[in-house]
């Protein structure tokens, strides 16, 4: 069922020591460079003009745009239900952004000490109903901070699920695209997926060590997952339920740096991709094929 705005931003506020104390739970230190947005979210139409990394003195923003409260420097931190969402895989899951806002410079993470994305230039990735469409380069990430709690749990578990529900413009020029991407430049990331220049899909754990199936993307909503597993090393592709293809003995997760993720684009101004992203996920595991069957039957926007 697709949600209002209100609805699916209707989120807790992490404040204080009860903020450090989640912090230092999921890998971080609760003091620093990572900042906690205060105040509760609403369905205000005012757009929030203010960048994270301003401190506000906790005052609001914009009188009650989609944050409607104020900030510490630093990528902001919210706590709430994934409630449209419930039938969902939740175990493991590090991240979910839903792309539900249709107005503003950021894209929200609907799990606990969720991490903001900003959107660099809102008229080059625009919102539509349920998704965020790019139309042309821009970037859309955590930078300069780090997704640490992936970097924290993913390399302890020495597994990862990325998710992403996309519709593709075809039309990508670039060798190797990224949808989703912890980088810090095209040789050294954590992660990557995202399609090439003849509407083929890749994946990859570690830089030039790519998994790149002779699946080829159509018009039209598609799912793609891609997990690795710790128990064999294997890196695998999912595309609308269904393995694509598999690559063997990839990097171990417990060499990643931490590094900041970028959607729609790579961590060096460029690599961009086109098309609207509906979702992404990250689990700290790798999902099941039984798993990735029902977040597929869940659909783009339950």
């Amino acid at each position: 069922m697709r949600r209002s705005t209100a609805a699916t931003f209707a989120l807790a506020v992490i404040s204080g020591a009860s903020a450090g104390v989640a912090a230092v739970a999921c890998g971080f230190d609760g003091a620093g460079s990572f900042g906690a947005r205060g105040g509760a979210l609403d369905a205000s139409a005012l757009p929030d003009g203010t960048p994270p990394g301003n401190a506000e003195g906790g005052e609001a923003i914009d009188g009650g745009a989609i944050d409607g409260g104020g900030e510490a420097s630093g990528p902001l931190f919210e706590a709430g239900p994934i409630t449209g969402y419930a039938s969902r895989v939740t175990n493991g899951l590090i991240a979910l952004y839903e792309l539900e806002e249709g107005f503003g410079i950021f894209a929200h993470d609907s799990v606990a000490l969720g991490v903001v994305l900003t959107i660099h230039d809102v008229t080059k990735a625009v919102w539509k109903p349920h998704a965020l469409t790019f139309v042309a380069y821009t970037q859309v990430d955590s930078a300069p901070f780090p997704f640490a709690k992936a970097y924290a749990t993913c390399r302890t578990t020495n597994e990862v699920t990325v998710e992403v529900w996309i519709e593709s413009a075809l039309t990508n020029a670039d060798v190797h695209t990224r949808i989703a991407t912890m980088a810090t430049d095209n040789s050294t990331l954590d992660f990557a997926l995202g399609t090439n220049s003849t509407d083929g899909i890749w994946a990859s754990v570690k830089a030039n060590e790519n998994l790149t199936p002779a699946a080829k993307l159509t018009a039209g909503l598609t799912h793609l997952v891609m997990t690795r597993t710790a128990a064999d090393a294997t890196l695998r592709l999912y595309v609308d339920g269904a393995k694509v293809d598999e690559l063997a003995a990839v990097e171990p997760l417990t060499a990643w740096p931490n590094v900041p993720l970028y959607v729609g684009g790579g961590s060096a101004n460029d690599r961009g991709w086109r098309g609207s992203l509906h979702l992404l996920a990250v689990y700290s595991r790798a999902l099941t094929p039984a798993e990735i069957a029902v977040n597929h039957a869940a659909g783009a926007d339950p």
